[in-house]
């Protein structure tokens, strides 16, 4: 367990994301806010969307929100986007609050590469796969 009561429910070392959840013992009263994943935008280039973070601790941490707009969408090894500016590990949306994606820095080879938009879809995935894996292992047969 984190010693701010969470632990790694999760990783996926080929995209470099970490998953958390709550240890049961300091799951909160009131339910966490979250994004919906499922409520996703459709990526158009030149799209504008809407960046969400928060300001430095010397600005208070208010919440921050960027306009950006997607400059291109990278189709294989997997689907990137390419953005006008990126608050990396935080969410993009839509003007409607459609999710478009999370900023992540890119790494290939070993190397950076800059930063691009992971899709909403891909992150659904991912954590699908995280929630999987933080599931305790049934007591195996003597």
């Amino acid at each position: 367990a984190g010693k701010r009561g969470h632990s790694t429910a999760c990783d996926s070392l080929n995209l470099d994301l970490a998953f958390i959840a709550p240890v049961p013992e300091s799951v909160p009263a009131a339910p966490l806010p979250f994004v919906d994943l499922a409520n996703r935008a459709e990526p158009v280039v030149l799209g504008t969307y809407y960046s969400v973070a928060r300001a430095p601790k010397l600005q208070q941490r208010v919440p921050a929100v960027r306009i950006i707009y997607v400059s291109g969408i990278l189709e294989k090894p997997r689907r990137f986007l390419l953005a006008s500016e990126y608050n990396p590990g935080c969410p993009s949306f839509d003007a409607d609050g459609k999710v478009l994606g999370i900023a992540l820095r890119h790494v290939a080879g070993g190397q950076s590469t800059g930063y691009i938009i992971l899709p909403a879809e891909d992150v659904a995935e991912i954590a699908k796969e995280a929630a999987l894996k933080a599931e305790p292992e049934a007591p195996k047969a003597p």
